[in-house]
């Protein structure tokens, strides 16, 4: 396995190797133990490297041979059988991978308090963009209200008007013969 060396690499993030998310979904071994152990107890647990894939899910050297490798370098992940996945060794004294695929192994409690600072931001802007409508919609009915009142106003002085001439034409019809 070779890792990439593109320039995403200067960009990738460092793993917490002491993640309990970090293991081998065939085995279960926890790649924390395989880091805390030395170099002579390294053979004991027959684990020397662990391979992180695109998809997320971790194998151990033992089980990354499930791993279908096409000839393009990508493959299918034998745990979820998604393909065109990438996998990419993850070295014990520098464990960085891809911004992609370290999101999955953010500490919980960071990512909620990610989750809920942009909730509340997300809240005070609608809040914000509720009150100005509010005020929008206020002011329209305000207006809505004087043209409401003018044309009553104006209703009011038409019609005294409108009666007058209607008497007078009652008048003229009258008086002509």
């Amino acid at each position: 396995m070779s890792q990439h060396t593109d320039s995403i690499s200067t960009r990738w993030v460092s793993l917490n190797l002491n993640s309990p998310l970090l293991y081998c979904v065939q085995c279960f071994r926890l790649l924390r133990t395989a880091a805390a152990a030395s170099a002579q107890d390294r053979p004991q647990l027959q684990v020397t490297t662990f391979h992180v894939l695109t998809c997320g899910h971790i194998f151990c050297d033992e089980h990354i041979g499930s791993f279908h490798r096409e000839s393009d370098g990508s493959g299918a992940c034998s745990h979820c059988h998604l393909t065109g996945v990438q996998a990419y060794a993850i070295d014990m004294h520098n464990p960085r991978v891809p911004p992609e695929i370290a999101i999955y192994f953010d500490d919980f409690l960071v990512v909620m308090q990610r989750t809920m600072e942009s909730i509340k931001y997300s809240y005070g802007s609608l809040v914000y963009l509720l009150q100005h409508y509010q005020q929008v919609s206020n002011s329209d009915v305000e207006e809505l209200r004087r043209e409401l009142q003018f044309q009553k106003a104006t209703m009011a002085r038409t019609i005294p008007a409108l009666e007058k001439i209607a008497f007078l034409e009652t008048f003229v019809n009258f008086i002509t013969p």
